[in-house]
């Protein structure tokens, strides 16, 4: 049997002492676990039917897209404020609104959409593996108007990006 310390030491993703439940704007970046293929959608090139720098989702990519457009009517006091699915991942801005009763912690938020997405996603015949998702996901507290700006304009603009970083 394994000692504990024998374990492999996982990065600490949260913020330490930060009470993901409290009222703010969250950034939030969700891997699938297949990386670099056209799982969710694909991006207009130019070259193909979708205009350049627009996204076409699969038949998965609707569903999570219909999961994120479901997560206000799921809790009261949450708002979508901008996202965009991207290929093999989803960006999200997310908001914890002033004045409500306390909303749900943002882990278990985002641990119920990434649920019943990845629940379809078996149901679709699981094509890409067993699981859609990546382990955790990545967060960004928003700190004042110009990093919200700025976050923003990255979540809109990544299309864009995506293409890109696909050029030679």
């Amino acid at each position: 049997m394994m000692d504990e310390r024998e374990y492999p030491k996982r990065k600490q993703m949260r913020l330490p002492a930060y009470d993901y439940a409290e009222n703010g704007l969250y950034f939030i970046t969700v891997c699938t676990r297949i990386r670099g293929q056209e799982v969710l959608c694909s991006v207009g090139d130019g070259l193909c039917a979708v205009p350049p720098g627009s996204v076409c989702l699969t038949e998965l990519g609707q569903i999570v897209d219909q999961a994120i457009q479901n997560i206000p009517s799921l809790y009261e006091g949450v708002s979508v404020d901008t996202y965009c699915i991207m290929p093999d991942h989803i960006h999200l801005l997310a908001a914890l609104e002033a004045g409500r009763d306390r909303a749900r912690p943002l882990p278990d938020i985002i641990g119920r959409m990434k649920s019943y997405t990845d629940w379809q996603y078996r149901l679709l015949g699981a094509p890409f593996g067993p699981k859609l998702w990546q382990r955790g996901y990545y967060d960004h507290v928003i700190r004042n108007q110009c990093d919200l700006r700025n976050t923003r304009q990255y979540i809109l603009n990544n299309p864009q990006k995506w293409i890109q970083d696909k050029e030679p």
